[in-house]
């Protein structure tokens, strides 16, 4: 009978650890709590602002001016957005030193954003007095604008692949067929692979220095080669794939309407695919590249492209897959705030409310404790009946 009790202890125990430790994951991964925040000085007009930590002792940024905020607020992760702005952030206080004061390069980040906001997407986070003749004792303003067009240079700069080749034609000689070569462009794109899907035996990928492999550098261009009495089909299915990484800055809603929403980004994967099909002839005729984009590792669905390519002429492919540039809707509303423990009211204020944002987390640990009781119950239930016996 000891042993069933201790069993019966144990899987209690793991019962309830298991659920803790769910939630505690879940916090860490979508949730980001205030641990203090303070005012600034004014240090452009009569401009202040928020500088704010959270518990895990890191600077936290806000999409909007004129709002509240306090410590212990709680926000939850919500859809990606604005994602240039990540190199304002990149290159922003406190991954770069900016002056060597703590709170001026605070303050330069936090209005680098905002100008970029309004400049671009028509927020209303600074006034002209700010941005233009308000009086900037510390020689900060021109800082501001140099860091908030790194936003704008990353937005005009989105990664994309693309293909250039003379014709998707394949040559047939003595004994094989073979590619025209194959040149792979990419913005920010380090490398590629190259895959094909119904590859006939032998077949080889080679580098423009006649090396064999399916990995290249993006200034690598490729041919492929097929023994011709391998081939029984009329096309060959080649797939380009770049996996690198991008940066996007996601948006969290406070737990309090009328607080500021904050931002903050993750540096996460990113493949671009481009799907193309050579043709197996004896000589060059006008043929068509499907142009096949795909996004994320789930392959996301898009629409097939044909680009038509003379049998002359040099024609680009170009392959834009990223999602994360599509502008938002402008929100001209304004928010309004009446009282706060520390109320950064200087400009005009807006009238739109913050949806509160149930605590999900907290009732998913009641259901788990609870679950985990019953479970107990259950257990001690089938204990007593086996000691009755």
């Amino acid at each position: 009978m000891g042993k069933i009790k201790k069993v019966i202890f144990i899987l209690i125990l793991l019962c309830i650890s298991i659920g803790i430790g769910t939630i505690s994951s879940v916090y860490a991964n979508n949730n980001i709590k205030i641990k203090s925040v303070k005012e600034s000085k004014a240090y452009i007009g009569s401009t202040k602002l928020l500088i704010k930590k959270d518990t895990n002792d890191n600077y936290v940024y806000s999409l909007e001016n004129k709002k509240k905020n306090k410590k212990d607020t709680i926000y939850k992760k919500g859809k990606e957005k604005y994602s240039e702005v990540s190199e304002i952030l990149k290159n922003g206080f406190p991954n770069k030193k900016i002056t060597g004061d703590d709170e001026k390069d605070y303050y330069i980040t936090q209005t680098a954003i905002w100008y970029y906001l309004d400049k671009n997407y028509g927020k209303n986070n600074l006034g002209n007095i700010f941005t233009t003749y308000g009086k900037d004792k510390y020689k900060l303003r021109n800082t501001i604008i140099k860091l908030s067009n790194k936003a704008l240079d990353k937005k005009n700069k989105d990664k994309k692949l693309s293909v250039k080749i003379n014709s998707s034609d394949m040559v047939l000689t003595s004994d094989s067929y073979i590619s025209n070569e194959i040149k792979v462009l990419g913005d920010n794109i380090k490398t590629y692979n190259v895959k094909i899907k119904n590859m006939p035996k032998d077949t080889k990928i080679i580098s423009s220095t006649g090396q064999e492999k399916d990995k290249f550098n993006i200034d690598e261009s490729f041919q492929i080669k097929v023994p011709k009495d391998n081939i029984h089909v009329s096309k060959l299915n080649v797939e380009i794939i770049s996996s690198d990484t991008v940066d996007k800055v996601y948006e969290y809603t406070p737990s309090v309407a009328n607080y500021e929403k904050i931002i903050s980004y993750e540096t996460v994967k990113d493949n671009k695919n481009i799907k193309l099909d050579l043709n197996v002839v004896g000589n060059n005729t006008n043929t068509n590249i499907n142009n096949n984009i795909n996004k994320d590792d789930n392959n996301s669905n898009h629409d097939n492209k044909n680009d038509s390519i003379d049998k002359d002429d040099n024609k680009d492919i170009d392959s834009n897959t990223s999602d994360t540039n599509k502008k938002d809707n402008v929100d001209n509303n304004s928010d309004k705030t009446t009282d706060s423990n520390i109320d950064n009211s200087n400009t005009d204020s807006d009238n739109k409310k913050d949806v509160i944002v149930p605590d999900t987390d907290t009732t998913s640990l009641y259901l788990i404790i609870i679950g985990s009781i019953i479970i107990g119950i259950g257990l001690g239930k089938v204990y007593y009946e086996q000691k009755a016996k």
